[in-house]
This record gives C-alpha cells, structure tokens and sequence, in this order.
C-alpha cells in the first residue's frame, strides 16, 4: 500500500495534476464549532483537485489520533491531549467545555457560582479523556469518583441529561442541540477549559501531493 501511495504521488508529480483518494479523519460533532474553514476547505480542495476522491470518516477526538498514526487516515482533524513526535500538526480553532449537570440533578437549580470543588466530590461523574489519570486538565479532578465512562459527545451527553451524572462537554453542541433548557453549565469560573482542534498527518507522507494540497486549502 505504501508502494502504491508513492506511486500515486509520483504520477500526481510527472503530470502536474492531483488524482487518487484522499482520507480523512474528523472528530465528532466538529463542524457545531467551527464549520466554515472545514466546509470552505472541502469546498477549495474540490474545485483543485476535481478527479480525487475524498473519504471522510467520523471519529472519537482520540481514534482519529490513532487512525492518523496508523496511516488510516491520511489528515486527521482533531483535539491532541498531548504531543506526538511521530506527527505533523497545524493548529486551527478552539473550543469551549464546560461541566454540565442535567434536569433533576441536586445542583441544577444551585447558582453555579456557589458550588466548591469539595461539595463536586459528593456527585457521581461520567469520564471523558481529560478526566483520565495522566491527562487531568485540573488536579482537583482526581478525587472526583467517576462511575461511568463515556467518550463519545453524545454518549457521554446523554448520561448527563438523565439527571444522576455531572461532566464535560462542548457549550457549542449544548447549544446547537438546544439542550440550554435541560442541561446547566456549572462552576464555570473554576471548571472551563478550551480545547484546540488541530490537523495532524504523518510526517514521511508529508510530500505527498494530495497532502500537500489540503493542508494549503486548510
């Protein structure tokens, strides 16, 4: 398969025109952010290279990261809880997350000023990756008891909803989803961190022209 990429690449190089496929990784529910530069990306790439194929799969933040790695995917676009020496990266927009408790939840009819990091102990918890030991975003964050895990947006959305968990997610899918009335956003002052989507790609494919071109559309 490598061979045939090089190959691909090499007549891409001698006819001065793009073809071939190109695969790409999203994370989940990418576009609620920030949807104009991936959609005017796709839009650019496809008036440049008319005759190229484009796959797209939609992913977990942490399975486009491997998929990436794994060469899967040729561009991953994605949030990385850390470096990897192994890919390349281009930084492009953020998010807001924030810890959110549903309906029928003790503290959603609290301010969400008057509640402290010791009362958020007493409360169930549903992990998502930044929850897990090593990649804390807050160190009070160890001592809170986690009791189910989900690490997909909507899984991890819908334990919330029903009320007995608390925990993280995006304020532009709470938003998008017009879930504003059902879920509320609490100690936003203390619990809120921002999440930078970033495009990733494997560094020896790094010359490979259908690359080359969506990074520059990007």
């Amino acid at each position: 398969l490598q061979a045939m990429d090089g190959f691909r690449n090499t007549i891409n190089e001698a006819h001065n025109q793009l073809i071939g496929e190109l695969r790409l990784g999203l994370a989940e529910h990418m576009l609620s952010v920030h949807n104009t530069s991936v959609v005017d990306t796709l839009a650019a790439f496809t008036n440049l290279a008319p005759e190229v194929q484009v796959h797209i799969s939609t992913l977990a933040s942490d399975e486009v990261t491997t998929a990436t790695k794994e060469g899967k995917v040729d561009i991953g676009i994605t949030v990385l809880p850390q470096a990897y020496p192994e890919l390349q990266s281009q930084d492009l927009f953020d998010e807001r997350m924030q810890l959110y408790c549903g309906q029928g939840h003790p503290l959603f009819e609290r301010h969400k000023e008057q509640i402290d990091s010791q009362e958020l102990q007493q409360y169930r918890f549903v992990e998502s990756p930044r929850l897990m030991q090593g990649r804390e975003v807050f160190p009070e964050v160890r001592s809170w008891p986690v009791h189910a895990k989900a690490h997909h947006q909507e899984a991890r959305a819908a334990l919330i909803l029903s009320g007995n968990y608390l925990g993280f997610l995006p304020q532009h899918l709470v938003e998008n989803w017009g879930l504003g009335e059902r879920l509320r956003a609490i100690a936003t002052d203390t619990f809120s961190y921002s999440n930078s989507f970033t495009a990733i790609w494997r560094p020896r494919r790094g010359q490979d022209r259908l690359i080359r071109a969506f990074r520059q559309c990007l």
